[in-house]
């Protein structure tokens, strides 16, 4: 009984910390800094950027932000999700940003007019959800071995997607 006991405290042991290891960090942008760039800490909020190199990590971008144009100048950033609350963001930059989403959806849309001008690799199957009223434009270089699918109650007029 003991030896079994034991056996479970460890596996329960491993599975807890597997899961508070694997939390990944969520990064909201405000726009507040000084410059444009994902890598200037005033940009969001708690200061708290996202790093080169970054895994699995959500970047929001919620309305009211003081800066709408955005540009990706950090390398080698690995996301699970990209979700658009507020409308009108343009995200730009020559960095790809690499979608590697765990569960759900890869990017969400559910404010208007939002355009993703940054090149992406998709590292697995992704899924884009766009909202009722919502549109999403995006216009840089989708490449890597995963695939995507549209969902959401706003496909009829959404925006483009093109692959390269």
């Amino acid at each position: 009984m003991n030896r079994l006991l034991s056996k479970l405290i460890a596996a329960s042991c491993a599975i807890l910390t597997a899961v508070q290891t694997s939390g990944a960090a969520t990064h909201t942008w405000t726009g507040g800094g000084t410059t444009a760039y994902w890598s200037d800490a005033a940009n969001w909020d708690a200061s708290n950027p996202p790093q080169p190199g970054e895994s699995g990590a959500g970047l929001i971008f919620p309305s009211g932000s003081l800066r709408l144009s955005s540009t990706n100048d950090l390398p080698g950033l690995a996301i699970a999700q990209l979700a658009f609350a507020g409308a009108n963001y343009v995200l730009n930059g020559t960095n790809a940003l690499m979608l590697s989403p765990v569960i759900g959806d890869s990017i969400t849309a559910t404010g208007n007019s939002n355009q993703v001008a940054i090149p992406l690799i998709l590292q697995a199957s992704n899924s884009f959800s766009i909202g009722t009223n919502a549109s999403l434009s995006l216009s840089g270089q989708l490449s890597g071995p995963g695939a995507f699918t549209l969902r959401g109650s706003g496909l009829p007029g959404t925006g483009t997607l093109g692959r390269r």
